[in-house]
């Protein structure tokens, strides 16, 4: 490379670094602007939310915004954690390179900090005298010897097989249990919009006036109401229950015996084996004030409604 072209690429690289450094300084001005023009104020829902920290994703530039086929799979995915109507707090706002997150209500459940795995069975390995029983059995040519070697260590591989299955099934009534927990955590963790560019966000998008009207066919910032208490007013006392204790004290985990020690035996609605052996059962208890519908798999509460009689 000659003197002349590491100058002209000195300048190009130069002009390159100093238009991207403005670029992010001018990105980081407008996000600090948004964030204080939306952060913290209510808004209302003209759409249902999904529980997802996917959201909603608008993309201008090519027609009709909404992806309506990933909006329609995400509502039945995860069900609405925000409805149309309700209203909403602006938790964040975050600028990417080509797109506005949106934050409503915790942003949607899901994100790298949320546990959205699953529980693994813990594998049961075979035992010591399996071990050297199987050993004994390459050593051993007597036919006689080898048959004696060989049904001992079938009934070791047949013990260390139930015990796999009754971990299996542990695992898979755990599992039922965190992922109905997942879900009702869905339900409550809010959900955002991402506003979309391809190639990224022109200037003229970075300011208020211009998400206000991006997000206008599907939010509304106007039509809030915000009931203030009056200075020194006291705060309305919360209704007594309805529910009596024993449905108060019920939560999933909880075993058969302990259920029917809380509401009684309760009444057999269905129940199903599935192929792995798990009997998952719907029951219907009835109490002074209350309908309690409750699923249990293997004997264990995975999942409960409640209803007014």
């Amino acid at each position: 490379m000659n003197g002349k072209t590491s100058v002209v690429l000195g300048v190009v690289l130069s002009a390159i670094f100093c238009a991207a450094k403005s670029y992010g300084g001018q990105q980081g001005t407008s996000e600090l602007a948004l964030r204080e023009a939306f952060v913290g104020r209510q808004v209302v829902l003209k759409i249902d939310m999904p529980g997802t920290q996917k959201g909603v994703d608008l993309t201008f530039g090519q027609g009709d915004p909404m992806e309506w086929k990933d909006y329609e799979n995400r509502m039945r995915e995860f069900g609405a954690a925000l409805h149309k109507g309700d209203q909403a707090t602006v938790t964040s706002l975050v600028l990417k390179n080509d797109h506005i997150e949106f934050h409503l209500d915790g942003g949607g459940y899901g994100t790298v900090h949320d546990d959205t795995g699953t529980i693994s069975p813990r594998s049961i390995p075979k035992s010591d005298e399996q071990v050297r029983l199987e050993k004994a059995l390459k050593d051993t040519t007597d036919r006689k010897r080898r048959q004696e070697l060989q049904d001992r260590i079938d009934h070791e591989e047949n013990r260390r097989r139930f015990l796999q299955t009754q971990e299996n099934s542990a695992a898979m009534a755990a599992n039922q249990i965190k992922q109905q927990d997942i879900a009702n955590r869905r339900l409550r963790g809010g959900s955002r919009f991402n506003l979309r560019w391809k190639g990224g966000i022109p200037a003229q998008e970075l300011n208020a006036d211009a998400v206000r009207l991006r997000l206008a066919a599907y939010v509304d910032f106007d039509n809030v109401t915000v009931p203030q208490l009056e200075r020194g007013a006291q705060q309305p006392t919360p209704a007594a229950s309805n529910n009596d204790d024993r449905v108060s004290a019920l939560h999933r985990g909880m075993s058969m015996k302990d259920l029917m020690d809380l509401l009684g035996p309760g009444q057999l609605v269905s129940q199903e084996m599935n192929s792995s052996n798990l009997l998952t059962q719907e029951m219907l208890f009835l109490t002074e004030t209350s309908r309690v519908h409750v699923t249990l798999v293997d004997s264990i509460v995975i999942r409960y409604t409640i209803e007014s009689r």
